[in-house]
């Protein structure tokens, strides 16, 4: 699987060249028309920022205005079979021939958090062995190639958890004025694989949006709303237990924590509708206003994440209540191997296990350090919990079910686990 990848600015003023890369040389406006010819991507996307907009009233005509310039240009440039994505930007502009102004006001991160939240959904279907992603920062300006490299290179770290990935970044030689070269060659600038690399932050609530500036009785409102829509399994302390049993190696964790897709994925869409909902267009014949009043935060990052692995992870191991020493395992194979050391850390505990219950008869659940102790503790050393993938012997009950041991932490030390679980977050 190929994926290219453009931020692109304004394609109205670009200048055609002779774009030489790899032995072959093509006219056109875009570099991205021979990045096609020669790598033969399976998807091909241009990011671009709602700020090429220049009438609507309404957001959505302001974007959709902004989406057709993308298109119309890439059409003349010779680009086929691609994809558009208008992000929300900042900036101040007028245009060369009307001399209109457009001004775009808001959080110039919510284009870095929306591409996250485009991309996770566009990536959730990339189950495939190997991945080369192509991302050609040519034609990008100002912060937008900048955010664009910084949320590939997040999404392609935890992507690696599941599959091979490789990274190649284009750009073209320097010039000024454009026209002084004969030819512009494209530069591999970077060209990496892509290693495992968990996301390592954690939600500190359940607020993903920034709803300050809006008059107070609507904020209340909203936050009534998005209330409604939490459910156990997607409170900020399981969710940023969830994403930490990933990047700590604990295999009971992230399947005690799972958190449930279809009310995951309401709750962050919901969060990105009511975000759209409150941008606001102001137009007159000479001036064209866009004001977001609502901001995307981190936190809208953490749950975005979390929605990426349980996209996942559902494929591998089916949720369910109560977990076996079989689900552990099948984890740990088929997910955990991603990293050898955890790999073998778990193996090892989950060994171990076993071998020590193998002639487990009770059909209740009893705290591990009785059956082999005869004594349990209502505290867990932090050190022990994660030195033994989170199977720390008072932390967890464990039962005989058919040929099967069932594992599930002691409900009251819970919310100590929820808190190893995340050691090592920010």
């Amino acid at each position: 699987m190929k994926i290219l990848v453009a931020p692109w600015g304004d394609p109205a003023g670009w200048k055609e060249t002779k774009y030489e890369y790899d032995n072959k040389t093509i006219k056109s406006s875009s570099s991205l028309k021979i990045l096609q010819e020669v790598i033969n991507p399976d998807n091909t996307i241009i990011v671009a920022s709602d700020t090429l907009g220049q009438e609507g009233t309404t957001y959505n005509e302001v974007r959709k205005n902004a989406e057709n310039k993308v298109k119309k240009y890439a059409q003349i440039f010779g680009i086929s079979n691609f994809d558009v994505e208008i992000l929300p930007g900042v900036g101040h502009f007028q245009d060369r021939n009307t001399k209109k102004e457009a001004h775009f006001y808001g959080n110039a991160q919510d284009y870095y958090y929306s591409f996250l939240y485009r991309f996770i959904k566009r990536f959730k279907n990339l189950k495939t062995p190997q991945i080369e992603v192509h991302l050609d920062i040519t034609h990008g300006v100002n912060y937008m190639p900048v955010l664009v490299y910084k949320g590939l290179i997040e999404l392609l770290g935890n992507l690696a958890l599941y599959s091979e990935i490789k990274l190649v970044v284009y750009n073209t030689d320097p010039a000024f004025p454009f026209n002084l070269l004969e030819k512009t060659k494209i530069n591999v600038i970077e060209k990496t694989s892509i290693l495992p690399n968990p996301l390592r932050e954690k939600s500190i609530n359940n607020e993903l949006i920034d709803t300050k500036k809006l008059e107070n009785s609507k904020r209340i409102q909203i936050n009534k709303n998005l209330s409604k829509l939490i459910q156990k399994s997607i409170t900020y302390n399981s969710i940023s237990a969830f994403l930490g049993s990933i990047f700590n190696g604990i295999p009971l964790g992230v399947l005690t924590f799972f958190p449930d897709l279809t009310a995951l994925e309401n709750f962050i869409n919901e969060n990105y509708s009511i975000f759209e909902k409150n941008i606001y267009v102001e137009e007159t014949e000479n001036i064209l206003n866009v004001n977001r009043l609502i901001s995307l935060n981190r936190n809208f990052k953490v749950y975005s994440f979390a929605l990426f692995h349980s996209y996942f992870l559902t494929d591998i191991v089916n949720h369910k209540t109560e977990v076996s020493l079989y689900d552990l395992k099948k984890l740990n194979n088929d997910f955990f191997s991603y990293d050898k050391k955890l790999e073998v850390l778990i193996n090892k505990e989950l060994t171990d296990l076993k071998d020590k219950l193998s002639s487990l008869e009770s059909k209740t659940y009893q705290v591990l350090n009785t059956i082999i102790h005869n004594k349990a503790f209502n505290e867990i050393d932090q050190r022990n919990f994660l030195a033994h993938a989170g199977l720390e012997y008072n932390s967890i009950e464990v039962k005989k079910e058919d040929e099967d041991i069932l594992i599930k932490y002691r409900e009251n030390l819970l919310n100590t686990v929820v808190q190893f679980c995340q050691t090592g977050l920010i």
